[in-house]
């Protein structure tokens, strides 16, 4: 039980410091919703992290971990119809 809860906040911690990152770097690129939404899901997996149980923190990965697919593929499409202009 603690390996499980210890690895889910290792997966937690990094995919939150790959949505800062992501954020820090490619804001100006993304739409603003995309960023509000993304600081969300970062904040939520914060306060899961903090209190939360194993489940909730996985829940909460997963969730980010798909938020930061829609900007990956946003950041795809949008670099692809710029150079194709």
């Amino acid at each position: 039980k603690r390996k499980e809860r210890a690895e889910a906040l290792n997966e937690a911690e990094s995919t939150v410091y790959q949505a800062e990152k992501l954020i820090r770097n490619y804001a100006n690129k993304l739409s603003p919703e995309a960023v509000r939404r993304t600081r969300l899901k970062v904040d939520a997996a914060r306060r899961i992290q903090a209190g939360g149980d194993t489940d909730q923190i996985k829940a909460a990965t997963e969730a980010l971990t798909q938020q930061l697919q829609v900007l990956g593929t946003q950041m795809y499409k949008d670099a692809a119809s710029s150079s194709s202009t």
